[in-house]
């Protein structure tokens, strides 16, 4: 049986730091959704697609993550435990979309979800320190809204604190 740690979590909560730390010292794959849908956002700004990003990014959402599941689905077929990083935002707000992302896994597979929970302010300076053009319109704001955790089986990880820290606390959900 294969299982899938889920590190999930608003932009600027430190997904993809903390699941490629955990990855690293437990020497297992991260797959980190940006990096791994990138190829479709690349086709479409090729295609010459003027979107901001920030539109662009909704309109491919659902093939976004249905070509995330493909590719967390050939990593679980030959690896017993995979790290994934993705935000999961609206999933985890729905018991019925989860469950439709998850279907599309290996049968079988344990689904364990940490979903890092940060103060708005210390999410906004992280984002102003990344300074990626996807957050452009977040930082302009000079505030970020809270947002809601997980309404499906989940644990909450405080992102608050060191890499270190946090990576502790989250390899502690591996199985």
């Amino acid at each position: 049986m294969s299982s899938l740690l889920v590190v999930a979590g608003p932009a600027g909560s430190g997904k993809t730091t903390v699941a490629n730390d955990v990855a690293e010292k437990h020497c297992l794959p991260h797959l980190d959704f940006d990096i791994v849908t990138s190829r479709l956002v690349d086709e479409e700004r090729a295609r010459g697609n003027d979107e901001n990003e920030a539109a662009l990014l909704l309109r491919l959402k659902v093939e976004r993550y249905r070509v995330f599941a493909a590719a967390v689905s050939t990593a679980l077929t030959t690896n017993d435990v995979v790290i994934a990083s993705a935000p999961f935002t609206s999933h985890l707000q729905s018991s019925a979309s989860w469950a439709d992302w998850v279907a599309q896994l290996p049968t079988g597979t344990t689904v364990t979800i940490a979903w890092l929970q940060i103060d708005p302010a210390r999410r906004l300076v992280r984002l102003a320190e990344r300074a990626s053009t996807r957050d452009s319109q977040l930082i302009a704001s000079t505030s970020v809204p809270e947002v809601d955790p997980p309404t499906v089986p989940h644990v909450s990880v405080a992102a608050e604190g060191t890499v270190e820290e946090i990576s502790v606390a989250v390899a502690l959900l591996l199985h």
